[in-house]
C-alpha cells in the first residue's frame, strides 16, 4: 500500500502532466491544426481520470469500500500514462 506521501507525489506529477499536456493542446489549437476534436476529448477525459483519482485516493484505506478496484485505478493510472505519453508510476 502507497504511503501518502507517495500518493501527493504521484497526484502531483499527474497533474503537472496533464497540465504539459493541455499547453501542448493549447498550442497546436493556436496554430490551426486540423482535427483537434480528439486532442479536446482526450484533454477532457485526462482531466475526468485525474478527478476520479483524486476521490479514489481521498480515504485512508483507499484498497476498502471504494467506488473503483485496485485494477480499475490501475486502469485508470495507465490510460492517464497513455494520453500524457509519460510514465508515472505508483505501486497501489
Amino acid at each position: 500500500m502507497a504511503t501518502y506521501e507517495d500518493i501527493v507525489y504521484y497526484l502531483l506529477s499527474i497533474t503537472d502532466a496533464q497540465s504539459d499536456y493541455g499547453k501542448k493542446v493549447a498550442k497546436d489549437f493556436i496554430i490551426g491544426r486540423p482535427n483537434m476534436k480528439v486532442e479536446l476529448i482526450k484533454l477532457t477525459l485526462l482531466g475526468y481520470y485525474i478527478r476520479a483519482l483524486e476521490k479514489y485516493f481521498d480515504t485512508p484505506d483507499y484498497t476498502v469500500n471504494n467506488f473503483l478496484t485496485v485494477a480499475e485505478a490501475k486502469d485508470i493510472m495507465e490510460r492517464i500514462n497513455k494520453i500524457c505519453s509519460r510514465y508515472i508510476y505508483l505501486d497501489i
